[in-house]
């Protein structure tokens, strides 16, 4: 009597392929797994925007005992403030989802924000607090994120095997998007590269430092628009457009709360508040649109 020895056959999913062998498992997590490591990264990035965060929106008069370096103007401490209220949600996010594809629009501008922020550093070491705990942490975190942030991007890239079934922004959208956030990040780039301009132009008072500062936050807000159009995909969209969302919400506060350090009779100071405006505009429009795809 012939015996037929049958091999088992691997099934298949949307997920990817899982063996059949006992033991084994080869199956990748649609959209890509976030690996522990990344988690906790996020975990002690929130802590300290957190902290960061509370000083220069709650209490901007005291960033020179505070925070790592004085901030003469309130509403300057309020816009980074508004970065890291934007950045700490994104991060929150990170650590709660279940697949990158959903996260993964979001870490570009984020090491953009922290390049230009470790350069700043870098170009006015003078300026900070040394010998502070606020400058200790300030300076580890922009010493390790730049490098240790496009490690990450590049390790969680490679774990997205299978994307989730993702419906695309329009076409249109996208080029707007593309468009808009370029020619932002495209000023950003101009105010950081010449503060003195800047600070010329701008309608409260900066320094060189809080100029670049100031322009690294706009590149920042830039940046995740282009990141978003170039990733596409409407659930991609959904989390960074949430962050930068409520980061242009903090923006708004910060003009409402420092109304008093804006020379209103600068025609910059109106078309700030009403390109803000505009862009969180759109993100509610888009924001929806995501909702129901």
């Amino acid at each position: 009597m012939t015996m037929l020895h049958l091999r088992p056959i691997a099934a298949t999913s949307a997920a990817g392929t899982i063996s059949s062998e006992p033991g084994t498992r080869t199956a990748a997590t649609p959209g890509g797994r976030i690996s522990p490591a990344t988690r906790w990264l996020a975990a002690a990035i929130i802590l300290f925007l957190a902290d960061a965060a509370q000083i220069l929106l709650l209490t901007p008069d005291r960033t020179g005992e505070l925070f790592a370096w004085r901030i003469d103007t309130q509403v300057s401490s309020m816009v980074l403030g508004a970065a890291y209220v934007a950045g700490g949600y994104y991060f929150v996010r990170v650590v709660m989802a279940d697949a990158w594809q959903r996260v993964a629009a979001g870490l570009p501008a984020v090491i953009v924000f922290v390049w230009l922020a470790a350069a700043s550093t870098a170009l006015h070491l003078d300026r900070f607090s040394h010998g502070t705990l606020a400058f200790a942490a300030w300076a580890a975190i922009y010493a390790i994120a730049p490098f240790g942030l496009p490690v990450l991007l590049l390790a969680q890239r490679r774990a997205v095997r299978f994307a989730l079934p993702d419906a695309p922004l329009g076409s249109r959208l996208r080029i707007v998007m593309s468009a808009a956030g370029g020619g932002v990040t495209l000023a950003a780039a101009l105010a950081f590269a010449l503060p003195e301009v800047t600070i010329d132009l701008w309608p409260w008072a900066l320094t060189p430092l809080t100029a670049r500062i100031v322009a690294t936050v706009m590149a920042l807000f830039g940046s995740l628009w282009v990141s978003v159009a170039l990733h596409r995909g409407r659930i991609a969209a959904r989390i960074p457009l949430e962050a930068h969302a409520i980061g242009l919400a903090f923006l708004l506060l910060a003009a409402v709360r420092g109304h008093g350090d804006l020379d209103w009779t600068n025609p910059l100071a109106a078309i700030l508040v009403a390109g803000v405006a505009g862009f969180l505009v759109t993100d509610i429009a888009v924001l929806a649109r995501t909702r129901r795809a």
